[in-house]
């Protein structure tokens, strides 16, 4: 590795960004669809987030 002190900026930068997607997900979730299927539809947008890692 190039610059072993790269990983101390890179890490909490995916971490945060990863972190966002959780909370991001949810609320776009709730405004693209009607509120009384939001239940239904909640994992939906989550799925692929595990395959990503």
């Amino acid at each position: 590795m190039a610059w072993p002190g790269i990983m101390y900026f890179g890490m909490p930068l995916i971490g945060f960004r990863y972190g966002a997607h959780w909370v991001i997900v949810p609320m776009a979730a709730s405004r693209w669809f009607v509120s009384n299927n939001f239940g239904a539809l909640y994992n939906f947008p989550l799925l692929p987030t595990p395959q990503a890692h």
